[in-house]
């Protein structure tokens, strides 16, 4: 076990926190290239990283790891007894690793995967996955001697974890993905990229990473010595090369700079390095980034070909970035060990397959035995709503507006307005559609208004105000129905005013205009509610009598004649102008045209007229008259 001067303590202590500070720009980097619907899980399912490494790693992992062949492992197990400085630093440095490979899984299965299906598969990854491959590189870091540590004994070399962190935690998250499959719409028929949330975002977590990286290299060699500047600047000149390579992919490629070439270059920039920082020199370290910062965008549009969704590129960037950092360790490592590089190469190649078949093999059948009980996607409605939402009871402005409007279609209501906080960035866009609804309701009633008019103004005559005759065409045809279907009496009028023309000839046209507005005031006043009264035309008006015998009906038209008689227009030039009217009536007949009863009511008004006017006639089929 080795001894540690305070420097190194402090140091390595001071690693770990650039390790948590690592968690954080996970958080960024993974929230800011998902949609903003779902960034809270995101940010619970790092918080949950912590939990799960820290006790679930701590408890079960560090055992498994680094403990399996002592004596007696409560006996030396940090978390339940007192321990040399050492084996806590080494916890604490550990725990961060196994949260960092766990966060690899969280952002490729973004935006579909359950918590709780998130957090079994941390679980297993903490305190199965994890330990046992790291156990395979770095379990005799200890000092406890163990057979699991086999890879490291055949020479197999991992500084930083390029296998066991990037290259575990891209193989868990490329089983979780072919298992739960792809988001909703991502490679339909109208699928489309889903566009980040917040580029600026995304970056800035990158950025985090890199800070977080130093203490990712530089703490691996456990101690604060000489190497530790080489290693940073082997790391940071590594990275800067990836981003380099990403760059001139982006204009090659694309013809423009793009963001995310760059930002996913220089993470594999620095993946490059991490399983040989401490054997390089930087020129070296600048060659391995060149070559990393080509990979991550070939292997994502791989993936996108095969319709395989990784929602932020880990598998791109960790998996394949890993698995190249692995070999290329291998042109560094013949200056340290007796091998050459092909032997160097087959045993890098060897650690590849076995941590490959093992991590893969074992995410997916986990996956597959416990999805019986386990849901691990979320339902198609929580995906659209978002896991924020539909995961944590977290309703953002964005997804208020959105239920808002749902229940606005499912209630059929166009004209009800938005409603959210004042002071939240979505009220201005509420308030700009609530204008709109304002602008569309009063453009509605004007509509409406509109329609009604132009419906009164269809049937009904502009001078008198009565039903026109469509209108009155259409009642005559409904009544006449409803005599086929349900029998009854129905009886039809029409009415001429007597000497209309004389009325035109002596007092004009206009005096003619109230004569008839007259007329048909008073008709209105008089009939029946259930009667219909119309214009039929120049001076003529019509009127059915639903329910009605034939010599009532008589008794009502001849009730109108009279009071029409004995009420004088008073013309608008002070003049009192007597008016008389003529009629003629009939019954309706079942199975007949309702136009040859108004033939017959016709009749019956010609007979008036021929019989000295004012007067009624009745038109039977025998044309017999009553006077």
């Amino acid at each position: 076990m080795q001894a540690l001067t305070q420097i190194d303590t402090l140091w390595l202590l001071f690693c770990s926190s650039l390790l948590l500070l690592m968690q954080t720009g996970f958080v960024c980097l993974e929230s800011g290239l998902i949609r903003s619907k779902n960034n809270i899980n995101v940010v619970m399912k790092n918080l949950l990283d912590l939990c799960v490494a820290f006790l679930g790693y701590g408890f079960v992992g560090f055992s498994i790891m680094f403990l399996i062949g002592a004596d007696s492992i409560f006996a030396i197990h940090p978390l339940v007894s007192e321990q040399p400085v050492f084996v806590f630093v080494v916890f604490v440095f550990q725990a961060m690793f196994c949260a960092t490979t766990a966060t690899i899984v969280s952002g490729a299965v973004a935006e579909r995967m359950s918590f709780g299906g998130y957090a079994f598969i941390t679980a297993i990854v903490a305190t199965c996955i994890y330990p046992i491959v790291g156990s395979w590189v770095w379990g005799g870091v200890l000092g406890h001697p163990s057979s699991l540590n086999w890879l490291a004994n055949i020479g197999f070399y991992d500084f930083a974890g390029s296998t066991v962190v990037h290259s575990v935690g891209g193989w868990v998250a490329l089983a979780a993905i072919l298992f739960i499959g792809p988001r909703l719409g991502r490679y339909d028929n109208d699928g489309q990229d889903i566009h980040p949330s917040s580029i600026t975002f995304a970056c800035l977590g990158s950025l985090l990473i890199w800070i977080g990286w130093i203490g990712f290299n530089g703490g691996s060699l456990l101690r604060f010595d000489d190497t530790v500047s080489k290693v940073i600047t082997n790391t940071i000149m590594a990275g800067v090369s990836g981003l380099s390579a990403g760059l001139i992919y982006s204009y090659v490629k694309y013809g423009k700079p793009l963001v995310l070439p760059m930002v996913n270059g220089g993470l594999v920039g620095l993946i490059s390095v991490t399983g040989s920082a401490d054997l390089m020199l930087p020129y070296q370290a600048i060659l391995f980034g060149l070559v990393g910062g080509l990979i991550p965008m070939p292997v994502y549009d791989w993936l996108n070909k095969h319709k395989i969704d990784d929602a932020i590129g880990a598998v791109p960037v960790h998996l394949a970035g890993g698995i190249y950092a692995t070999f290329a360790t291998a042109f560094v490592l013949t200056k340290t060990n007796d091998k050459s590089l092909i032997e160097n190469l087959l045993i890098q190649g060897l650690g590849v397959i076995v941590v490959g078949i093992f991590v893969f093999g074992t995410t997916y059948l986990l996956l597959w035995l416990c999805s019986h009980f386990i849901h691990f996607r979320v339902n198609p409605e929580h995906e659209l709503i978002g896991l924020n939402q539909s995961e944590h009871d977290l309703v953002g402005t964005n997804a208020d507006m959105l239920t808002q409007l749902t229940n606005m279609i499912k209630q059929g209501g166009s004209t009800q307005k938005i409603s959210v906080d004042k002071y939240s960035d979505s009220y201005q866009v509420a308030q700009q559609y609530n204008k709109i609804v304002d602008m569309f309701a009063r453009q509605a009633r004007k509509n409406e208004h509109d329609l009604e008019k132009a419906l009164h103004f269809a049937s009904h005559d502009d001078l008198s105000g009565l039903h026109n005759r469509f209108a009155f065409n259409q009642a005559l045809n409904k009544e006449s129905e409803n005599l086929q279907r349900y029998g009854g009496t129905y009886c039809v009028a029409i009415l001429d005013i007597d000497f209309f023309k004389k009325i035109n000839d002596t007092y004009g046209h206009d005096v003619g205009d109230e004569a008839i507005q007259h007329v048909a005031q008073l008709l209105k006043k008089n009939v029946r509610t259930t009667d219909t009264l119309a214009r039929i035309g120049g001076e003529e008006f019509a009127i059915i009598f639903p329910h009605i015998d034939l010599v009532v009906a008589f008794e009502l038209l001849n009730k109108l004649k009279n009071i029409i008689q004995n009420t004088p227009l008073k013309a608008s030039n002070n003049t009192n102008i007597p008016i008389t009217l003529s009629g003629g009536i009939t019954l309706m007949q079942q199975n007949e045209d309702p136009n040859q009863a108004l033939k017959r009511a016709d009749n019956g008004l010609y007979q008036a007229k021929n019989n000295g006017r004012n007067r009624i006639e009745i038109c039977e089929e025998s044309e017999e008259s009553i006077a």
